[in-house]
């Protein structure tokens, strides 16, 4: 037994520290969690916002053509196209911005991917055959 201590010694000095990495890793992913929890708010109220975009453009703009039909400003076939095209831009705005928060998380990948691509090497650069 003595021997096989002595062998495996490494494997039972990581043993006896898993607590130690367990705490951390418990600690660590808490807060991701409470990260996450909270853009999960942010993204439900955008979700919220761009879904209802839609109704509530059709219901004023079918208000405001009520409105110029009755006072002859327009007549209603001109009215009911410009109430086609919001509510198509509507739409549009509805579809993209579903998309806002991934493309945020896009940004933020591709600055950290340039960062690494033009960073620097400590030990030199090897095409010149530099050394630090």
């Amino acid at each position: 037994i003595a021997i096989e201590t002595i062998e495996n010694v490494r494997t039972i000095q990581l043993l006896t520290r898993m607590s130690m990495f367990y705490g951390r890793f418990e600690t660590a992913s808490k807060f991701g969690k409470r990260a996450e929890m909270r853009k999960g708010v942010f993204e439900g109220l955008n979700f919220t916002l761009s879904q209802s975009f839609t109704y509530i453009i059709v219901g004023v703009t079918y208000a405001v053509g009520i409105h110029i039909i009755y006072t002859e400003q327009k007549t209603s076939d001109s009215v009911f196209r410009t109430i086609m095209a919001m509510l198509l831009g509507s739409v549009a705005v509805m579809n993209s911005s579903s998309y806002f928060p991934e493309f945020v998380k896009a940004r933020t990948a591709a600055g950290l991917l340039f960062s690494v691509i033009y960073r620097k090497p400590r030990t030199g650069d090897a095409s010149v055959g530099e050394k630090a």
